[in-house]
């Protein structure tokens, strides 16, 4: 809208200005879309981010009531991150507050399981452990591990040469 203002002083000398107003659209309603986290195992490193949507970037992350297991926090771009130290579930509210003081809170929880105390293992089934290799050879066996296999290295004389490339039946294995 546009309109105009006059302003006068006590000895009648005025001036005037035309001016404009925009009146915007308010801004979508503030959410939080992570309605849940992912357990871990005490002495393990973890990081999740939160993730909301709406209100007016950015957004700024807190603990409304309620605390993180022990050793693990949480930043103002709502990572939460650390390495909890002892198993349990820890039930907190997260808060996200937008640019605009929009404010919203949601109930989350993180169980630790008892740290992991098992070594992965596994068997490289060919070729034999006696062989002897001169040229680029092709190798199978497993690993298995109670958390999950996240790489396999291949190491000559205790030296790293490379990853294996390999495929997953199963998440253990």
């Amino acid at each position: 809208a546009s309109f105009g203002v006059r302003v006068r002083d006590a000895i009648g000398t005025s001036t005037t200005r035309s001016m404009f107003i925009v009146v915007l659209p308010p801004p979508p309603p503030l959410v939080i879309l992570t309605v849940s986290l992912p357990e871990t195992s005490a002495e393990r490193l973890y990081s999740q981010t939160l993730v909301a949507a709406g209100g007016v970037a950015p957004y700024t992350w807190s603990i409304a009531s309620g605390s993180l297991a022990t050793g693990l926090n949480i930043s103002a771009d709502g990572t939460i991150s650390g390495t909890p130290t002892s198993p349990g579930t820890s039930v907190f509210v997260v808060r996200v507050t937008d640019s605009a003081q929009q404010s919203i809170a949601r109930t989350l929880a993180i169980t630790v399981r008892p740290a992991d105390k098992l070594a992965p293992f596994g068997n490289l089934e060919t070729p034999d452990y006696r062989a002897t290799l001169n040229n680029t050879a092709t190798g199978s066996g497993w690993a298995l591990d109670n958390v999950g296999v996240t790489t396999v290295e291949v190491l000559v004389d205790n030296q790293k040469v490379g990853e294996a490339i390999y495929g997953l039946s199963r998440p253990d294995i």
